[in-house]
Order: structure tokens, then sequence, then C-alpha cells
């Protein structure tokens, strides 16, 4: 053993692991530990009292054993590591409050019991046959919906929502009316002022309508088409409206000219208490009132913090054209109601094609028909309006060929679906046919033409299949096997035939692992959802125990998790410190670890809870970039930096080895990515990429770049789903709180102090905290930055600058999505609940133990066993110590 006047390296001087966590932000640093080295840890102290100690055990010896390290093997299999949602419930009526956190209160640990069963539905079994058979109307279907029951359940395994009338709505008009003077959230609803007030609104939109009116009389110079001088001035005028609720009735409004199903948008838009007939006005608006535009407002920017806002505003997409039309007030409203009734789902027959004499005759009708039409193009685009397929904006006669290019690239940029073309020579005055001029076209192109008829189909035999989708939606529970989240998307969307927006669920689960999650499936049968179990259970997913409910689940909706955890070769560590320098290690070796160090070790956490670190699923694998790959924060950063190319590489770049040095993904995958690197070529990348295998991020990336090209990454990137594109941000966030929680408990501890951020449990507000005495630690907050966060009011605060100065990073409100983040706050400190652990193998000897607890949502079971196990070095379970001081 080394001497006393040896001055050997600090434990806190040895080299890290490789796999520390510190490169994922996590330092060394606990919730429930007291650093004191001279002082016992509570396992010890129990011991002596009961007379425990053992007899080669001298705790009177200057030398004593610090704090003790756990190690173990984690994730040795799938079922070691079973993770149960708790939830299951709507959102909506689960919680009368707004508050956040109250969300998916009195939910239901996950558990699949059975694959085959279908419920028994006594709602569907009163539907006449006819009308199973056939498509349900969305209008059935809501007051079928809302008429059930005034429970959240209604009968065996069927879920409905509160009893709400609906009213049909004729005409726009009427459903704003209707709207505006009884689903405003007035202080007396039902009053006769509240209509009063409902009225003065309606007729400030119809102001504000004639307002934007009154700017296409204003004439101007072809050359001035700047939003911010010419005809254009005056438009950011604008009315802010209160909370639209679905509280007193559900308005009901069906435009006769598209089949665009208002209802089950609204059906699919969870927000408590404002969905449903929000969307209605929104869509109502657009057709009343066709050169207005309406946006809702964010929590944030709302009134009371709660309720959405409603902001109404002049749409000034096609004003630019003002300058160049001959009829700007007629050819413009008609243009914004062309493109507000959407593209039509049904489509005329092309005719086909002709050749030889029967072309020659067919091109001659034409011509004469042109002739003769010539003398009867006279303006009159009221009955241009009723033709579904395109409009004609007629130009001013002075308008030369290059300004006609403008027009084209204009009304391009304002709406992609459009295209256009040119008509010369079409008179435009009935008293004077000899006045000609030229119009432009405007009619849907020919590829948004053909999505919305395939949509169509699409709606109609998924409707046809399944007879009762159209009456509500199947919840069941999907368990996973060692199966990555957006792998098991893609395996759902492919076996169920839909889209992945129809798949719902509350939150990713971790991939090495069993886990048990509730899930909704948009308008589909029981039938139906059972049917794909033939094709998911050979990849590791199965969903069973179906109900059907008239709600989606959202990411959020939950409560929790449950998890069932088992430890392989559990070890002590045992630190040895010099006799006059408590800080010099002099030995580290493992032992075997006796129960009573885990009993103490799971009562510090009982007690003073856990630091709230994300966790490797959501940051990133722990280690060096050339064994373990790209990071999921190595995509956002590159993200929020602009570097969207950068991005794209980055997620073709992958994983390259696992912890014990094996490649983690086989040969053809790494083949596909060495060729996407080594030629650039996209189509020979395809080529090389495993059809057995489901890559969804990089097949989606790569037919991007087919379709966008590499000039244009962004759009690439936007060929992700938003919650992707999303998580890479949030990834990179999650990397910036880990240091910063890091930092906050080397300085300051486990106590709040002063400047730190603080969330008050009534009102969910946060603040500055002043008085330390007055606040408690599982208070405190640290946010996750961004462009609407409070950042703290002490050196933290100047850390969390400095950190994104470092990374080139800058959160703006003003640029794409893609590129930055709203941010939010996390509470520093979490709290397990029921919180137990049993020795799996039963014996003396303590080699597995199995750990079960639940956590609130957003908080990882890896950290809550981190700061049990008092590790931060991922250690394999083979690992000697040996003396440092040879």
């Amino acid at each position: 053993m080394m001497s006393s006047t040896t001055n050997p390296p600090s434990y806190d001087s040895l080299p890290l692991s490789p796999y520390h966590l510190s490169t994922i932000g996590i330092a060394s640093v606990f919730a429930s530990i007291e650093s004191h080295h001279n002082s016992l840890d509570p396992a010890e102290v129990s011991a002596r009292q009961n007379d425990t100690v053992p007899q080669d055990k001298n705790y009177d010896s200057p030398i004593i054993t610090r704090l003790h390290e756990i190690i173990g093997v984690l994730k040795s299999c799938p079922e070691d590591f079973v993770v149960r949602e708790i939830g299951g419930v709507d959102s909506r009526t689960s919680s009368t409050s707004g508050d956040s956190k109250e969300r998916g209160k009195g939910g239901i640990i996950a558990d699949l019991t059975d694959t085959f069963k279908l419920p028994s539905n006594e709602v569907m079994d009163n539907i006449p046959e006819q009308q199973k058979n056939d498509t349900m109307s969305t209008d059935m279907l809501m007051s079928q919906q809302c008429t059930s029951s005034s429970d959240d359940s209604g009968g065996d395994g069927i879920v409905t929502g509160p009893s709400v009338p609906i009213v049909h709505a004729d005409t726009p008009q009427d459903a704003i009316k209707h709207i505006l003077t009884r689903c405003i959230q007035h202080v007396n609803r039902n009053s006769q002022e509240s209509s009063c007030q409902g009225l003065e609104l309606y007729q400030k939109l119809e102001k504000l309508s004639d307002n934007a009116m009154l700017l296409l009389q204003q004439d101007g110079d072809p050359e001035r088409v700047s939003k911010d001088d010419g005809p254009c001035q005056g438009r950011h005028e604008s009315i802010i409206l209160p909370p639209i609720i679905d509280v007193d009735m559900i308005v009901r409004y069906q435009p006769v000219d598209t089949d665009d199903d208002i209802t089950s948008t609204a059906l699919n838009n969870k927000k408590k208490d404002v969905a449903q007939n929000r969307c209605v006005f929104h869509r109502a608006l657009k057709i009343a009132f066709p050169i207005l535009k309406s946006s809702t407002l964010s929590a944030q920017e709302g009134s009371d913090g709660k309720d959405r806002i409603v902001k109404v505003e002049m749409d000034d997409t096609f004003l630019d054209l003002v300058p160049y039309l001959l009829y700007p007030q007629r050819d413009i409203p008609s243009l914004y109601e062309f493109r507000n009734m959407g593209c039509p789902e049904t489509t005329t027959s092309n005719p086909k094609p002709v050749h030889g004499r029967k072309e020659r005759k067919t091109r001659k009708r034409c011509h004469d028909e042109d002739l003769n039409s010539r003398n009867d193009d006279m303006p009159h685009q009221k009955e241009q309006s009723s033709t579904v397929h395109e409009i004609h904006l007629y130009l001013k006669p002075t308008i030369e060929r290059v300004d006609r290019k403008k027009i084209h690239h204009l009304i391009a940029k304002s709406c992609r679906d459009f295209e256009t073309g040119t008509k010369n020579d079409v008179g435009y005055d009935e008293q004077d046919k000899d006045k000609r001029t030229t119009i432009i076209i405007v009619k849907w192109s020919k590829h948004a033409l053909k999505t919305s008829m395939i949509r169509r189909q699409k709606r109609q035999k998924v409707a046809k299949d399944n007879r009762v989708d159209n009456f509500g939606h199947t919840m069941c529970i999907l368990k996973k096997r060692r199966q990555e989240h957006s792998t098991m998307i893609s395996l759902l969307a492919s076996a169920l035939n839909c889209r992945q927006s129809d798949i719902g669920l509350a939150g990713r689960k971790d991939t090495m692992a069993v886990t048990y999650q509730y899930c909704t499936l948009r308008y589909m049968s029981p039938f139906r959802v059972r049917k794909a179990n033939d094709f998911l259970k050979e990849k590791g997913i199965e969903l069973g125990n179906f109900q059907i409910v008239s709600w989606l689940l959202n990411p959020g909706d939950l409560q929790g998790n449950y998890f069932e955890i088992i430890i392989r070769n559990v070890k002590r560590v045992e630190k040895v410190f010099d006799d006059d320098s408590q800080d010099d290690l002099i030995q580290e070796r493992l032992v075997p670890c006796e129960s009573r160090y885990i009993e103490s070790a799971v009562e510090r956490v009982r007690q003073g809870g856990f630091i709230n670190f994300f966790g490797e699923q959501r940051v990133g694998e722990a280690g060096p970039h050339d064994q373990v790959g790209v990071r999921s924060s190595d995509v956002g950063h590159a993200m929020l930096q602009g570097d969207f190319s950068g991005a794209i590489d980055l997620l073709m770049k992958g994983r390259y080895k696992s912890r014990a040095g094996d490649f983690v993904e086989s040969e053809e995958v790494r083949h596909m990515r060495a060729t996407y690197f080594e030629t650039g070529n996209v189509d020979k990348t395809l080529s090389a990429m495993p059809r057995s295998l489901y890559l969804g991020r990089e097949r989606t990336l790569l037919q991007g770049l087919k379709r966008y090209g590499r000039d244009k990454p962004l759009e690439v990137l936007k060929c992700l789903n938003f919650s992707t594109r999303m998580f890479y941000i949030n990834a990179y966030q999650a990397l910036v709180w880990n240091k910063m929680a890091s930092e906050r408990m080397k300085r300051y501890g486990i106590k709040p102090v002063t400047g730190d951020l603080y969330m008050e449990d009534s009102s969910n507000e946060v603040k500055v905290v002043v008085d330390e005495e007055a606040i408690h630690i599982k208070q405190v907050v640290l946010p996750l930055p961004g462009y609407n966060v409070l950042y703290p009011q002490n050196i933290i605060g100047d850390l969390y600058r400095d950190t994104m100065n470092q990374d080139g990073v800058i959160f703006d409100k003003h640029v794409v999505p893609e590129a930055t983040g709203k941010g939010s706050y996390r509470f520093l400190v979490a709290y397990s609940e029921f919180l137990q652990w049993e020795n799996v193998n039963q014996s003396e000897q303590l080699t597995d133990v199995k750990f079960k607890f639940s956590l609130s949502s957003g908080s990882f079971a890896t950290m809550c066993l981190r700061e049990i196990m008092a590790t931060t070095v991922l250690r394999a379970p083979e690992e000697r110590a040996e003396d440092i001081s040879q």
C-alpha cells in the first residue's frame, strides 16, 4: 500500500472511462448523497448500531470507505427492462383544469392481456345494417358521440364524450354568427349582453373585410409591388377574438362545393374545449370573407395563458397582383375564394388522344369554337367563379410580356398547387368589342388534382373496407420488443395501410426493452386492427385489448410510466482513501454487494429524489464519437446552426460500433452508408438500401434528396414528419440542460439559492427565487434553452449564454422551426413513486436485483437508477479496478 507521504492522483483527476456520462452533459453529482468524505454512509451506521460490522473492518482506522458505488449489467436482454405506460384516458375529460401537469390523470397501467377479443359495442349493435355498410356521415358520427353518454365510459369497451347540443348552419355567415354569439368565452355566455358582443364582433369582421376591399380600389405602378408601399398600405389591421370554446354548443357547417371533412379535423385536434368550433370558424371565415385570414395564437400570447385566442387580419397573399389587374376588386376576391374552397376531389376525365384525320377535325372544331367564343368573351367573372377548375384574371391592356412573367412568378410563389396559363386577345368591354386584353388562367395543377383524387379514393376505400370505421377510433395496447420508435411507426403504417399521422401515441419508449403503451388509430375498426397482428408479430409488435373511443392520443397524454428493471451481476465499488488527505484515492476494487447497501440507496432516493437528467434515449449514447457514432443532439446542433446539409449527412452517417466493439448495424446498412458518402449518388444509395429493414429515416431523406436536390436541404429535412424534426432540436436542448444541471449542483448543491427559478404549484408561473428559505428544492426548475424562456438570475444564467455562444446557437423566434426552439422548463429534482427492490435469485449472494417504480412523464428510469447506484461511469461488470499505486 502506498504510504501517506506519497501524493497519488485524486479520484476526480483519474482518467474518465470512455463511457462516462459527462459525454452527454452529466457530471458526478447526485441529489441525495452527502459529499462530506469523513462521514459514514447510512448502511454502515446501521451496521454498527446492529453490531453486524465484519470483524476485519476497523471503523477507527484513519482510512475509511467513501460512499459506495454499485454497478451491474443493464438491459442484458429486452425482458430485463419492462416499461408500462400509465394513461389511456381522454385528456379533455380527465382533468377539469387547464394545467398541463394534470393531463392524463387517472390513468391505468398498460398491460396486454388479450390480442383476439373484440369489444362488445352496444352503440354499434343499435346501428341499422345499412348504415354500417355505408359511409357514415360526419354529423351522424358527432351526434352519436356527443349524445351517447355524459360519462367518460359508456359500456363495454366504449368511451364517449360529454353531451353537447349540435347546431347546423346553412351558410358560413350563420356559422360565424352562431360561434361569436354562443361559443365565445364571456363571463355570462347565455346572457343577452353576450349575444350583443358577438354581433359587434361580426360587424367588426365585416368592416375589416370592407377596408380590405378598399385597398383593391387603389391603382398603382406595376413596379411598386413591395409590401411596404404602393397599394398595399394599411394591410396590417387586425381583430383579436376571445377564446372560442365548445361548452354551450357545437356548430356544424359543411360547404356544398367542397368535400373537406371539417368535423374530422376538429375531432383530431384535441385541445381542451376549443378545438371543434374554432376549426369550423377558421373554415367558415375563408368562405364568408375570402380576403381575410385567421390564426390561433399560442397560449403564451393569449390573454389568460390557458385558452387560445384567434387573430383575424387581411390576407395579403395575392395583393401584389393589384397593380397589374384591370378589375382587381372583382378578380382578387374570386382568386381568394377559388383557393379557399380547396382543390376539388373529383375531376373530369381527360379526353383520349386522337390522331390522323380525326385529329385534324378536332383541331378545326376547337379553332372554330375559339373564334366564336371571342365575341362572347366578356368579363362576367360571376359566371366564371362557378367554374370549379379555373379562374380568369384580366390584365391591364398596357401590361407588357415581361411583366406577365412577374405575375406568373407571384402566383406560383403564393400557391404552389396552382398552375397558370395565358390567353391573348380577349374582349373585356361589352360596349366596345374592339378593346382586347390578355387574361391569366389560374387552375389547380395536375399534381394537386391527382393527390386530391387519391386522397378521396383512399378515404372511400377505407370506409368501405371497415364499414364502421367512421363511427369512432380504436384504442389498443401496443407491445413492442426491441423496436426503435420510428421503425415501429413505419411498420404500423404499413400493416394498417394508413398514414403515420393516423397513429396516436402519448410518448416514445425505450428501444432495448419490452414496452407497453396505449395507441389510438383514427377511424379504424378493431376488426381491421386485429388482422394486422399476423404481420406485426413477426416484427416484435403486438396489438390487443381493443376499445372504441371518440378521442385520439397526442404526445404528452400520459401520467407517467411504470418500470420493472433487472440489474444483473451486481457489484459494489469499494474506494479506499488516504488517511491524511481524504481526497486521495489509494485503491478501488469490486466486491460483492450486500443487501443493506441496496436498501440504503433505495431509501435515499425515496426521500431525496434524483437529479432529473435527460437520459441517453433523448440526448444520444454516451461515449466517444468514433465508437457510438452520431448522437441525436449532434443533429439538433447542426439544425440550430442552420446547417441543414450537415444535419442530413449526420443522419445518413448513423452509428458505428457498440460499447463491446462490435458493429451495431449490419454489413448491408454499413455498405449503404458508405455508398452515400463515397459516391454521393442518391439512386445508387437507394439501390444499396436493404429491403428487409425499415430504415424509414434514411429512406425518406434519400427520396427527399431525389426530389429536391442538394440545393434545398431544408425541404429535404421537411420530408421527415414534424415531431421527428423537433425531436432533434429537443435533443440539443436536453444536452444543454444536462450541462447546466450539473453545474448548478456542483456550485450550489441541493438547496435553493437566490437567482434560481422556481414554479409555483398553484399557477405554474415561473419566478425568481428571492427568499431561499421559502422555496423547496422540488420547486426549482431549469429552462430548456429557447426564445421564450427566462434564464436563472445567477451565474448559471451566464453559463447558459456562454454555452450557446460557444456552440454558435441563437434561438430566434422569426426563423424556421427547424432552426430554433421555443424552450420550456424542467424540474431540477424528480421523485419516484412506489420504489421497491427485490433479490431475483432469492439467494444469500446478491447478484441480480429487480427494481420497481413509477415516474412522471418526461423523467428517465436510467437516471433514477443512476442515483440509486451512485454511478456516472458506465462500467463493464467484468472490469476489475487495480491498485493505482502500481
